[in-house]
């Protein structure tokens, strides 16, 4: 398949550029050496502390201060007025590579919960830990006591050879009255013949005189079935899932996404459902209902007047069917999902040509679009 290019005659445009101007000027929050990401594949870096509680923003974010340092998990707080404030550096003498944060501020009790993963103890696989910002309204950065919610080989029970990274984390109501609820999700890294990395998510309650007294939560924990097999019986079919987090005042949590299929031992895409929905009704611990869609969104083949051809055409000069275009998904790994005050649920990635049987995609030929899932 190749591409016929399109000549069109030249015009010569003016740009003129908007007016614009910074009502705050940039502030430096440090220096890093690590330039990859912010900080979690799918959770928002920055989420807005409620105008009850004192209005403004916390974030969160890894870097390294040195070029040969160890990266780390940074977080910080800008107010409304877009002043920096002064944050403690917890981990500045403490020689432990972490990565990864995540951020959630309760919007009932007004307080930023973290969760990142980093290896403090003497075996070799990640610990997951959490904590929270005490008193965020008066001194931001006064932290808890860190708890791990995840720590293999023993916690969770029965998943000795797991191992769990990447967290999202969110919070929402509880069944139990007076209480809050906080979600820990993380994906499996454990190769057991197929890194499908399925999720494990850990729950627990807590209300302001937890918080405040810095008592330890007690964890539940749950899996998604569909994705546990996925990652347990990838033959015949390899696939490999991605998705994101989000809680709603219901009672009921969603992760949603995308994934990619293969015949298991090669290459050959499979062709079947790529939009994942997985919603659980009862607060994290009830059962598991799947919803999926296709990702295609219909092209055409398009007609070039000056060159009196199609676009496309395969090997024998023969120009494509409009059938055979179409836009998918690419599969990118990296976006975080959103409930609306609707109930519907916004899953943003990108869409790419893809042309042909079996398909070529053009990652050239690309536009961001999302899926929207209605909740009810």
């Amino acid at each position: 398949v190749y591409l016929a290019l399109f000549l069109l005659p030249a015009l010569v445009l003016q740009a003129v550029p908007p007016t614009w101007s910074m009502s705050i000027p940039p502030s430096l929050i440090r220096e890093s050496w690590y330039d990859y990401m912010i900080g979690s594949y799918n959770n928002l870096p920055m989420q807005e502390l409620p105008s009850q509680f004192g209005g403004g923003r916390f974030f969160t974010y890894h870097a390294r201060l040195t070029q040969t340092g160890l990266r780390k998990v940074w977080f910080g707080y800008i107010n409304d007025a877009g002043v920096l404030s002064t944050m403690d550096d917890p981990w500045i003498n403490t020689p432990i590579y972490m990565g990864y944060p995540a951020l959630s501020v309760d919007r009932v009790l007004g307080k930023p919960l973290y969760a990142w993963h980093m290896d403090i103890d003497a075996d070799t696989k990640y610990e997951i830990a959490f904590m929270h910002d005490l008193v965020p309204s008066q001194t931001p950065g006064v932290y808890s006591s860190i708890q791990y919610p995840f720590d293999p080989p023993n916690v969770p029970p029965g998943h000795e050879n797991d191992e769990f990274v990447w967290a999202s984390l969110q919070t929402g109501p509880s069944p139990n009255p007076g209480m809050r609820r906080v979600y820990v999700l993380v994906r499996n890294l454990a190769n057991d013949g197929s890194p499908c990395e399925n999720v494990m998510i850990a729950y627990a309650d807590f209300n302001e005189a937890m918080l405040m007294t810095n008592q330890s939560f007690t964890w539940s924990y749950t899996s998604i079935p569909v994705l546990d097999d996925w990652h347990q019986n990838p033959d015949p079919i390899y696939r490999r899932p991605a998705g994101s987090l989000a809680v709603g005042d219901d009672g009921r949590i969603y992760f949603a996404g995308f994934h990619f299929a293969w015949e298991y031992g090669s290459y050959d895409s499979v062709i079947e459902p790529d939009i994942d929905v997985f919603v659980c009704d009862n607060y994290g611990a009830g059962t598991w209902q799947y919803y999926s869609a296709f990702s295609k969104v219909p092209s055409y083949n398009p007609w070039n007047p000056f060159l009196m051809r199609h676009a496309f055409y395969d090997d024998s000069e023969v120009a494509i069917p409009d059938e055979q275009i179409y836009y998918q998904a690419s599969f990118v790994r990296h976006f975080n999902i959103s409930l609306d005050a609707d109930g519907k649920l916004h899953i943003p990635n990108l869409w790419s040509l893809r042309i042909g049987a079996p398909d070529i995609s053009y990652r050239l030929f690309s536009t961001i679009k999302e899926a929207v899932f209605d909740t009810a």
